[in-house]
């Protein structure tokens, strides 16, 4: 049995050698979790940062660390994709993580300076300023770090309710869009409307494009499910307002038949009215006459025979031998006539 010595620097021949690693000590002056670092550091995927962090718990970025955020954004132009990407990302984060990519794109854009921000907000503002900021890039279509700076600008403006989706495509259309030369026309296309087949097949062998146009297409379907969906129901609302409103218009016709036999049930009350009111004055004038007729007949009778019958039954009772014959014929005569005129009466 071979022996082996036991000096280790006789050994140290045999001994197998281990790997060298090209690993550097981590550095300790590295802040976890930097905002910056999505930009500058290790070229880590935007939701894996985001996950980090999240993990990590969300620490709400100092005044200077936003500053070296936006200096280390403009330095390099391409580094506006990974902003770009950050706030792709960050829609599926909580909403801490949410508004301070909100608030860091916010800077970002204010510190390139190619949109004007008003505060607070105003959507009109906003887009005059992003079609201004298209018409002044005198070299079209965009080139790519011009063309993912717009869409950082549009994308942070739809998360802000600033522009609607026709305001998006709009602006898209005129960034890709290559200018007409002066004096010279488009060329005639067989199809001037193609269809989605011929949109997707002029993409060609562009594995992210040909991505990019399927997942629209899924969501482009998804809202048509549901914008269906809502006609569908804006059609059943209709149908029963429809049957309401044939309904109420039957009830309409009705109660117009009824107000119209109500007109004419109430001109003929007025006419009645009328009538009444006409009797009324002819009777009243009638018993007037009658009463002045009367109070004439009375006055005559009380003034003319009873008052001559009464004067001579009163002389013949003042005389000396009273005429009691005569008297009693008088006032027989009067009680007479008194009860011819209340009969009469």
């Amino acid at each position: 049995m071979e022996k082996t010595s036991a000096d280790p620097q006789k050994n140290s021949g045999k001994l197998k050698k281990q790997p060298q690693t090209s690993e550097k000590p981590p550095d300790k002056e590295q802040k976890t979790g930097c905002w910056e670092e999505i930009l500058i550091g290790k070229k880590v995927s935007v939701e894996a940062f985001i996950k980090r962090i999240s993990k990590e718990g969300v620490r709400i970025p100092s005044g200077d660390e936003k500053e070296r955020f936006t200096n280390v954004l403009i330095k390099k132009p391409d580094r506006i994709f990974r902003l770009y990407q950050l706030l792709l990302a960050s829609t599926d984060a909580n909403d801490s993580v949410r508004r301070i990519v909100m608030n860091l794109t916010e800077l970002g854009i204010k510190q390139l300076g190619v949109v004007d921000l008003s505060d607070p907000p105003d959507g009109l503002k906003f887009r005059v300023s992003v079609k201004s900021w298209i018409d002044k890039v005198e070299k079209k279509p965009l080139k790519v770090n011009e063309l993912n700076i717009l869409l950082v600008a549009l994308l942070w403006g739809w998360r802000c309710k600033l522009v609607e989706q026709t305001d998006v495509l709009e602006f898209l259309t005129l960034a890709v869009s290559s200018p007409q030369k002066k004096g010279t026309t488009r060329p005639k296309t067989v199809e001037s409307n193609p269809n989605q087949m011929e949109v997707l097949f002029r993409v060609g062998a562009k594995r992210e494009s040909i991505k990019a146009l399927l997942e629209y297409h899924e969501v482009s379907k998804l809202e048509k499910e549901k914008l269906d969906g809502q006609i569908q129901v804006l059609l059943s609302e209709k149908a029963t307002l429809d049957l309401r409103r044939e309904t109420l218009q039957s009830e309409i016709s009705n109660q117009k038949e009824q107000i119209k036999g109500l007109k004419d049930e109430k001109r003929a009350a007025l006419s009645q009215i009328e009538a009444h009111k006409k009797e009324l004055v002819d009777t009243r004038d009638g018993f007037q006459l009658k009463l002045y007729e009367l109070r004439g007949r009375i006055r005559g009778i009380l003034q003319g025979q009873l008052t001559r019958w009464l004067e001579t039954a009163l002389e013949a009772s003042r005389d000396e031998a009273p005429w009691m014959p005569v008297i009693q014929e008088r006032l027989e005569d009067a009680l007479k006539l008194i009860k011819k005129e209340s009969k009469a009466l």
